[in-house]
């Protein structure tokens, strides 16, 4: 998937952000028609790994927190695929979110 995709994915489906315990953000993107794509976004300093997951177990998932839980989960198991974006990208997709989670919560 092109960086522009998921872009747009974000766009039309929001998101979630975590901190995790090592203090890096991490951002998820669930798909809210289906309910079994999900994305995962770790920034770093120097890079952002999107990992795509997707399973039928997402479906019925009506909270980010219970998904995060299943990737977590299935990351475990090396169900995750992991492909690194720019951190340019990654700021840009960001950037919208955060603001809207500060708001928000």
């Amino acid at each position: 998937m092109m960086d522009t995709d998921k872009n747009a994915f974000l766009k039309e489906h929001g998101c979630c952000f975590y901190l995790s315990n090592d203090g890096k953000t991490q951002l998820c993107a669930v798909d809210s028609e289906q309910w079994k794509d999900a994305f995962v976004a770790i920034l770093t300093d120097e890079l952002v790994c999107m990992r795509h997951a997707e399973t039928n177990e997402f479906k019925g998932e009506r909270t980010n927190r219970q998904v995060w839980s299943e990737i977590k989960h299935l990351n475990r198991y090396g169900n995750c695929q992991v492909s690194e974006i720019a951190v340019e990208n990654a700021n840009a997709m960001l950037k919208e979110y955060v603001f809207d989670y500060i708001n928000n919560h």
